[in-house]
């Protein structure tokens, strides 16, 4: 577990589901001002290691991001990177919240396990040029 760098910026928008280019300007404050965490699997065969989750601080102080690269999926990871910002948060005095897409159930069903509650319901738009 280590904190995201901007050398991950490009991992991060590849693997969100929602990402638009115009949103990478506020990834990078994230990244930049946030606390953020970044699960790094270590390859020694291959002398590397790479990103299989993250999890970002936003902007409002709340969970921004979690993101779990598909092939590191349903092995515990997005929760291990969670209770490390949770934590962190908690260390700093800020009670978490977060903006979960309601048709997003396994990050549903993870937030509700660190006892996360429903607070209301939004959806994202996007604004047409004219």
């Amino acid at each position: 577990m280590a904190p995201l760098t901007l050398a991950n910026l490009d991992t991060l928008c590849d693997n969100w589901k929602y990402y638009q280019p115009e949103f990478r300007a506020v990834v990078v404050k994230m990244i930049e001002s946030n606390t953020s965490f970044g699960i790094f699997l270590n390859h020694p065969e291959k002398g590397e290691e790479t990103l299989a989750a993250m999890v970002l601080q936003a902007e409002y102080w709340g969970i921004g991001l979690l993101i779990t690269l598909p092939e590191h999926r349903r092995k515990g990871l997005a929760a291990l990177a969670m209770s490390h910002l949770i934590k962190e948060l908690g260390r700093k005095g800020i009670t978490p919240i977060s903006l979960n897409a309601t048709e997003n159930e396994a990050s549903s069903s993870l937030f509700a396990k660190f006892g996360f509650k429903k607070g209301g319901l939004y959806q994202w738009i996007k604004p047409v040029k004219f």
